[in-house]
C-alpha cells in the first residue's frame, strides 16, 4: 500500500543500514543460487535484485523466495514461469505496481510469476504487486497487493478484467509488507481494515520487520467479523523479535502452512502425511 513523503523530508521509520545488509543476507541464503532480477517502472530495462533499493521490494522479494522454499519443503512445487506460462530458470520480480499479462512481445521483460502445484488437480499462483478488485465499491477501483496467491483461473480472469464486470476475482491470501526501523502503527490497521473489506481475500497476512503495535494486532483481529460475507481471517508476523539483527525465519514455516491450509494444496495428503500448521510461537 502506498504512503506519500514530502520532498526532502526523512521518513523516520527508514530501515538502517544494519537492517539493509541483514536482510540482503538473508534474502541470499533465499534465493540459494537462484539469479533474481526486478524490472523498472518503465520500459524493458532491469538490474540484479541483490544491490537494488527499491524502497520495501527488497523485503517483498526476500518473502517470496523464503515462502518458495517452506512451501517446496513441504511437498508443493513452485515453478518460476514467464508471463505465458513457459518456464524459467531464474526470476524476473515485478518493481512497481502492474496487472498480470498473459503475452509480450518479449516474454523475458515481463515481470514472472510462480505457479504452485500440489497433490490436487488445482493450481495457484504467486504474483508480486498487482492490483486486485473491489468488492464494495465495484468502479474500477483496485488495490496493489504485495504479494498475492490464488487459483490459475482466478488470475486468468483478472488479468482478462473488464470495467463493469460483475463477476470480480479474489485471491485467496493477500500478504502485506513492510520493513521499517519501527513497528506497523494503528493507521495501517486501519488501512488494512478497508482493505479487507473491500478485497474479500480468503486470508490477510502482514509481515513486518518488527512487531506491529497492540492496536494493529486488535483491529486485525476484528477483520474476520467485518459484515461483507468473505469472513476474511488474519495473522502477523514480526521478522525481528529484538533489537538485534537477527531475524526469525521460522516465520515462513507458519506462513507456508497457512497457505497450504487456504489453498488446500496438500488436502488430500494432509491426514496421513501430518502436514499441518506448526504451533506457532506469540509474536
Amino acid at each position: 500500500m502506498a504512503r506519500t513523503v514530502q520532498s526532502g523530508s526523512r521518513d523516520k521509520g527508514e530501515r538502517t543500514d544494519g537492517q539493509k545488509k541483514a536482510l540482503l543476507r538473508v534474502l541470499g541464503h533465499a534465493l540459494d543460487g537462484l539469479s533474481a532480477k526486478i524490472k523498472h517502472k518503465a520500459g524493458e530495462t532491469s538490474e540484479p535484485l541483490g544491490p537494488y533499493d527499491g524502497k520495501g521490494k527488497l523485503f517483498e522479494a526476500y518473502i517470496t523466495f523464503a515462502v518458495r522454499r517452506e512451501l517446496e519443503t513441504r511437498g508443493i512445487k513452485a515453478n518460476i514461469q514467464a508471463c505465458d506460462g513457459t518456464p524459467r530458470d531464474w526470476f524476473l520480480l515485478r518493481g512497481s505496481p502492474g496487472k498480470i499479462k498473459r503475452a509480450a512481445k518479449n516474454i523475458d521483460s515481463e515481470p514472472f510469476h510462480m505457479k504452485l502445484v500440489g497433490k490436487g488437480r488445482k493450481a495457484f499462483e504467486l504474483h508480486n504487486s498487482i492490483g486486485w478488485p473491489d468488492h464494495h465499491v465495484k468502479s474500477g477501483l483496485v488495490h496493489e497487493i504485495d504479494l498475492s496467491i490464488a487459483a490459475s483461473e482466478r488470475c486468468q480472469q483478472l488479468a482478462e478484467l473488464k470495467k463493469g464486470t460483475k463477476d470480480l476475482p479474489k485471491p485467496s491470501i493477500a500478504i502485506e509488507a513492510k520493513f521499517r526501523n519501527r513497528g506497523p502503527d494503528k493507521s495501517l490497521g486501519r488501512e488494512l481494515t478497508g482493505l479487507a473489506y473491500g478485497l474479500h481475500a480468503g486470508h490477510i497476512i502482514l509481515v513486518s520487520s518488527k512487531r506491529a503495535h497492540d492496536t494493529v494486532k486488535k483491529q486485525m483481529e476484528a477483520i474476520p467479523s467485518l459484515r461483507n460475507g468473505a469472513k476474511t481471517q488474519t495473522r502477523d508476523f514480526a521478522f525481528f523479535n529484538t533489537d538485534r539483527l537477527v531475524g526469525d525465519e521460522s516465520i515462513f514455516e507458519d506462513i507456508a502452512a497457512l497457505i497450504i491450509e487456504e489453498t488446500g494444496l496438500l488436502r488430500t495428503l494432509t491426514s496421513s502425511l501430518g502436514f499441518g500448521r506448526r504451533k506457532a510461537k506469540k509474536q
